[in-house]
């Protein structure tokens, strides 16, 4: 799809169309960007879209109408919600709130759902962890720096050592890291670049490059925690499949394996600092704040 004014033999086509899902007042307006709404079985394998809308930027209280009517449209025909997944996006988080969400991590009424518009029953919120992974990356590079609990840097500078190291010599320390896992300013949205990157595998790299003392590699430590600390989370809450270990599902079964670590990652996070005005103050309390401690609080606290 791309955006712009066509005759289809019948008309002009290409404004904003939102199908009579909600009232639309900008009907001649050029649409920019197509929301869809997409079902997932959990119990199966199908997936279908259930609406889409032809838009020029939608506001928090419009997304908020369009989730509540395509709820119910769900249940009128015998399909029950549990969660709804979207990315970090601040609207999306606003269309939440709106809807009777509580998603301030610090705060005692914390409350990851909204109740659903004609069963009052509880549907969760979820953000995709593909996209909040990256929100982590983007972040970490723009800043640069920042610091964990005990004040050690995590820096973003190491990956790019790392990656002219191992061009130079010609070899890699078993990781995947290339010129477009560290220019990736022009392929944000590839989640497999930024993935690599945020791994066990370079964190391991770095280690193996301070225990050999190779000049700039010093106190590396800090950076290894991050890598590891997301890589594990990013495995636990992508899951699609039965695998094993850290990759297997969230299940009664596993229960004690995953809760005690996202209990580890909020207070974690909750640590973290990054460099704003000429003061480090922490990353939650930022406009670019990551999902990833609210995501667990969902998962460990419920």
């Amino acid at each position: 799809m791309k955006k712009g004014i066509d005759h289809d033999g019948n008309g002009l086509v290409g404004y904003t169309d939102y199908g009579g899902i909600i009232p639309n007042d900008e009907s001649d307006k050029e649409a920019t960007t197509a929301l869809f709404i997409m079902a997932t079985q959990i119990n199966g394998r199908h997936k279908f879209p259930i609406a889409y809308l032809l838009t020029n930027g939608l506001s928090a209280g419009q997304l908020a109408s369009v989730i509540n009517t395509c709820l119910r449209k769900m249940y009128e025909y015998s399909s029950r919600v549990l969660s709804i997944a979207f990315d970090g996006l601040h609207t999306n988080l606003r269309a939440a709130t709106i809807l009777g969400a509580n998603l301030d991590v610090e705060s005692e009424e914390f409350s990851p759902m909204i109740p659903h518009p004609d069963t009052l029953d509880d549907v969760y919120i979820v953000l995709d962890p593909s996209h909040m992974v990256k929100l982590i990356r983007n972040f970490w590079s723009s800043s640069g720096v920042f610091l964990n609990g005990d004040g050690k840097e995590i820096r973003w500078q190491l990956v790019e050592k790392l990656h002219s190291i191992q061009t130079e010599c010609g070899l890699r320390l078993a990781n995947k890291l290339t010129s477009r896992h560290v220019q990736f300013q022009n392929q944000k949205m590839k989640t497999k670049l930024c993935v690599q990157v945020l791994s066990n595998s370079v964190a391991i790299a770095l280690g193996v490059c301070r225990e050999l003392d190779v000049e700039g590699f010093e106190d590396t430590e800090a950076t290894e925690e991050f890598l590891k600390i997301i890589d594990r989370l990013f495995d636990i809450l992508n899951s699609k499949s039965s695998g094993k270990g850290w990759k297997a599902p969230l299940r009664a079964r596993n229960t004690e394996s995953w809760s005690s670590f996202f209990t580890k990652c909020r207070q974690y996070f909750s640590t973290l600092k990054v460099l704003r005005k000429g003061r480090m103050v922490p990353i939650l309390k930022t406009a670019k704040k990551d999902g990833t401690s609210w995501t667990s609080d969902n998962y460990s606290e419920r």
